[in-house]
């Protein structure tokens, strides 16, 4: 049974959330068989155990009281909305009927409510006037509702719940000719409804409770796994390379080999890091907010995440030593296969350098790799938070190694003193290593052909210098954010004084800014940017202007501009989806305002169809197709199983109930193992509910009260189907509503998407090297005092946003690219491959530019080596000028033409990929071989070989944005 378990990944952690998740929805189903509680609900009973099944208690305690007040405003604020719609339609029905009819249907009225169970909802009399107001407000509520929830996505379940009270008062408020049945009405809806909160809150509260920190706990174990796994992939990427020619010693009688291509392992577990990054940064935001006693506080979570995303980072930005090496040794066989001019004896010095820096990258590399695994296995240690074979493992190690001092392992109290000392040891060898390489160069023998003296190598040996010193750099930062790492772990857990268990609570400030992020919208777009840097740097940012007019000047034009959102917010594509919403969801509830229809709406309970389209509704037309294929699946098992489940105990009243939970436990699981299809697993879990809840409360009540509210009784192999397509109409409601009478297709999010991915780039870019101007300024002239230090942080802070925003459009791409293979097609095939390539470019130009910037953190360690004086030291100096004089404004435009290319469809103008640095004789002297010595030369060579990493791939971004909305040129001449 635990081989099973663990072949479906279930342990029994997960097993008690998925048992966590179903238990609310059937502690109301069993609830209700008690007879005070079926008397106070009646014939609404059935509805708070599918609220309770909809509220989501497996949550983490901070995410579950968010969404419970959530969805306790959403169904407060539906309750508010519906006593409007009421009051309004009661109105209508006054205002319409004669006063005679009137009087007898007050009269028929009070003599039914002697005894309610004679009476039937059907018998109360149509009238159209209220019935089109019902259709009007419900049609306003579902629009605004719905455009609400685009804007604001963690809004979509308290949505739900709204939707749920004003679909049905809107459908029984036809019939409801007084205000005061309208509010006994609604009082019991939200009665129910409150009830079901309210068992889940309990469940989610007290039941096996779940907090952010044991949570986030969880997620940085696996955080740090993925690491160990990141790391040793990318190692064994690097040993494969020894199978190149150009790394091995043979020259003339070696093949040429294969290259390797990248391991799918790599590209896997960096993208499984970047998802686990963005979840464990949502998790410490919610355990800001949360009570709790705990050793750790919110700063301390926050620490530590800061340090393992630095420490992710540069575990990413060792991908990059394979595909330098790996994009060297391209060159470099290409051009001994090519038959160049260099003499036999000059190739085979050449390979010995390349074998040089191969053999000096994988040896640095294992050990950067161990002393980066033992880091994290030293916090886990720390922390307790790895498995108790982990610190066996490390005493067994202890044990066994008698050249190393027992405090020197990971968990030991000196660890960090010997991991800077081994890093120390390591810097040494690399500039022992690279003064080796460098003094092998200089004995190559010289082509007559060679122009540039100076070098005393062709371009390739120079570049491959670069190449090493760019290893190093990689090498050296990486090991220098392990290092801060574990200092920071020793120091949080040698804090006595705050390293305790002590009551944990949110700060005013973090209470403020968790409602302002309630209320935030959550838009990804140049023009959010934009405002944003104007409010931050006023007018030192030049950014965007209003073509069409000019700022506004008076007070009357600042008021008018004031509309301006409004009127934006209705044009926008919120409003659009909440249009689409509101026809969706009428073009079921019509059915229930005409008087040829309405008994035929009520009998048949097609309510729950239009319920469904606000769970159903989706953004584009390829998540509409996929989601209506595994929701209709999701729910013919539910039907299924409800019948089984009712007969498989010959319809037993605790058979059902117990067998409904190990059923809603199937539900769980998709939702809990597979979030992707997490709407289908939730709507056969409310299928299920919605039946089984039905079938035991009419056995409970009796049928003559179950049919007043004018839905007769069926068997359970009836109302199981009519249940069936009732959710199925609602999905297929919402799917017509998504591609008529246009569709918004998966193809169409994933090119705008990824124009402004690209518009967004060339923020990042400016902002990125804004900074790296300023610190290299400064270090030119370290003297000076810094005249603005606010800027430089608030560009970090920006830079830092607009990277989280690129990462999260590149996500959504992904999922596009996924639903892309469900869009309707027109025409030809969907260019998937070129897409999914431009993807991968693009999130490979942000992570390498995110490089660049981290070896000006180098620069000062490097400069406190140089003991010269000051007046020795030009030559870094006119680096800096060289490397402040690159052309980034042609890199920006190239960034710009393409994002607007791509956005709007339109060819491409003729465009190539930038040079960064104009060359010239004094440029050639000033980088030459004679200076590769020089402690700041690493802030050039290394950014070289990032920056010729990523021209490479924005060349091939070019290529492929070219290739999918074409070139704007003549080919008369060619």
């Amino acid at each position: 049974m635990s081989k099973l378990w663990a072949k479906y990944g279930i342990d029994f952690g997960t097993f008690l959330v998925i048992a966590k998740g179903a238990l609310p929805a059937v502690i109301c189903v069993a609830m209700y068989e008690a007879t005070p509680v079926a008397n106070l609900y009646t014939t609404l009973g059935y509805l708070n155990s599918i609220v309770a099944a909809l509220s989501f208690s497996f949550l983490p305690r901070a995410k579950f009281l968010q969404m419970s007040i959530l969805n306790v405003i959403g169904t407060c604020i539906g309750a508010a909305f519906s006593l409007l719609l009421m009051y309004c339609s009661t109105q209508a029905r006054v205002h319409t009927t004669p006063p005679e009819e009137m009087a007898q249907l007050m009269q028929a009225l009070s003599e039914s409510a002697s005894d309610p169970s004679r009476g039937s909802i059907l018998s109360l009399p149509y009238n159209s006037s209220a019935s089109a107001v019902c259709g009007i407000w419900l049609f306003f509520g579902i629009w605004i509702s719905t455009s609400i929830r685009a804007r604001r996505p963690q809004l979509i379940f308290p949505v739900v719940m709204f939707s749920i009270v004003i679909n049905v008062s809107a459908t029984y408020g036809t019939v409801l000719p007084t205000m005061k049945m309208a509010e006994s009405f609604v009082r019991e809806v939200l009665l129910s409804m409150l009830t079901g909160l309210g068992i889940s809150f309990g469940v989610g509260i007290f039941f096996i409770p779940i907090t952010s920190r044991m949570s986030a706990r969880k997620m940085i174990v696996g955080y740090i796994a993925l690491l160990k796994r990141a790391i040793r992939a990318e190692h064994e990427q690097v040993k494969l390379l020894n199978s190149r020619r150009i790394y091995r010693v043979e020259t003339s009688t070696t093949s040429m080999q294969v290259p390797p291509n990248k391991s799918p392992s790599v590209s896997d577990t960096l993208q499984q890091l970047a998802s686990t990054h963005r979840a464990l940064e949502t998790e410490i935001n919610c355990v800001a907010r949360e009570v709790e006693f705990n050793r750790l506080s919110t700063d301390n979570f926050r620490e530590i995440f800061s340090n393992l995303g630095a420490v992710a980072f540069q575990v990413r930005g060792l991908d990059t030593i394979a595909d330098a090496l790996e994009q060297n040794a391209a060159i470099q066989e290409q051009r001994m296969n090519e038959g160049s001019d260099m003499t036999g004896d000059g190739e085979a010095h050449n390979n010995q350098i390349s074998v040089a820096i191969y053999r000096n990258a994988n040896t640095l590399f294992a050990e950067v790799a161990g002393l980066v695994e033992e880091s994290l296995d030293h916090f886990l240690i720390t922390f307790q938070m790895g498995p108790s074979s982990l610190r066996k493992k490390q005493q067994h190690k202890d044990a066994g190694d008698d050249t190393r001092d027992p405090g020197y392992f990971p968990g030991g109290g000196s660890f960090s003193t010997y991991l800077e000392r081994r890093l120390h040891n390591i810097h040494t060898q690399a500039l022992e290593n690279l003064q080796n390489v460098r003094l092998l160069s200089q004995r190559q023998p010289s082509s007559g052909d060679t122009e540039d003296i100076a070098h005393g190598l062709d371009g390739s040996s120079i570049e491959e210098l670069y190449l090493l010193l760019h290893m190093q750099a990689m090498l050296q930062s990486t090991g220098k954010c392990a290092l801060i790492f574990v200092q920071a772990a020793d120091r949080i857990r040698g804090d006595e004084k705050s390293f305790k268990n002590a009551l944990r609570y949110p700060t005013l400030q973090t209470l403020k800014l968790w409602m302002g992020s309630l209320l935030m919208t959550h838009t990804t777009d140049i023009h959010s940017m934009d405002r944003s840097a104007k409010s931050t740097f006023g007018d030192l940012y030049h950014g965007m202007r209003d073509p069409e007019r000019e700022s506004p000047e008076t007070w009357w034009e600042r008021l008018i501009s004031s509309f301006e959102k409004f009127y934006h917010f209705l044009g926008s594509e919120d409003s659009q989806l909440g249009f689409r919403a509101a026809c969706a969801t009428m073009s079921i509830a019509i059915v229930a305002f005409l008087a040829s229809s309405q008994v035929f709406f009520i009998k048949q309970r097609l309510i729950w169809a239009s319920i469904t389209v606000a769970v159903a509704l989706t953004t584009s037309s390829g998540s509409a197709t996929r989601g209506l294929f595994w929701r209709v699946v999701g729910t013919v098992a539910a039907m299924v199983l409800s019948i089984v489940n009712y007969y498989i105990v010959d319809g037993k009243t605790p058979g059902i109930i117990v067998f409904l939970f190990v059923f809603l436990c199937f539900d769980m699981y998709i939702m809990v193992k597979f979030p992707r299809y997490l709407i289908a697993g939730l709507l056969g879990l409310v299928t299920q509910v919605l039946i089984i809840g039905y079938e035991l409360q009419v056995r409970k009540i009796g049928q003559q009260l179950a049919e007043t509210s004018g839905q007769p009784v069926y068997p359970i192999y009836e109302i199981a189907p009519y249940r069936l397509l009732a959710v199925i109409g609602g999905c297929f409601s919402a799917f017509i509503w998504t591609i008529f009478p246009s569709a918004v297709t998966d193809a169409y999010r994933i090119r705008t998407k990824l124009g402004l991915s690209l518009d967004l780039l060339a923020q990042y870019y400016t902002c990125s090297q804004v900074v790296w101007d300023i610190d290299l300024r400064a270090l030119a002239e370290p003297d000076s005092p810094d005249p603005n230090p606010w800027q430089r942080e608030e560009l970090v802070k920006m830079r830092t946003k607009v990277f989280s925003e690129i990462l999260v459009l590149i996500e959504e791409v992904k999922q596009h690219l996924n639903d892309s293979f469900w869009d309707p097609r027109r025409g030809g095939k969907f260019p998937k491959k070129r897409y999914t390539q431009l993807t991968y470019e693009i999130q490979s130009i942000v992570s390498h530019l995110g490089l660049i910037s981290t070896t000006a953190n180098l620069l000062p360690d490097a400069l406190k080596e140089d003991a010269r004086p000051k007046s020795d030291k030009d030559w870094r100096n006119t680096l800096v000028q060289l490397l402040l004089s690159r052309q980034s404004s042609e890199v920006v435009c190239t960034f710009s033409m393409l994002a607007a290319s791509l956005s709007d469809g339109k060819p491409l103008p003729p465009c190539s990929v930038p040079a960064l640095y104009s060359t010239s004789p004094d440029t050639n002297k000033l980088l030459s071989l004679g200076y590769m010595a020089e402690p700041g030369f690493i802030v050039y060579a290394a950014p070289r070989v990032v920056s010729e990493l990523w021209r490479n791939q924005l060349k091939s971004v070019i290529e492929n944005v070219r290739y999918l909305v074409g070139e704007f040129r003549f080919s008369v001449l060619e």
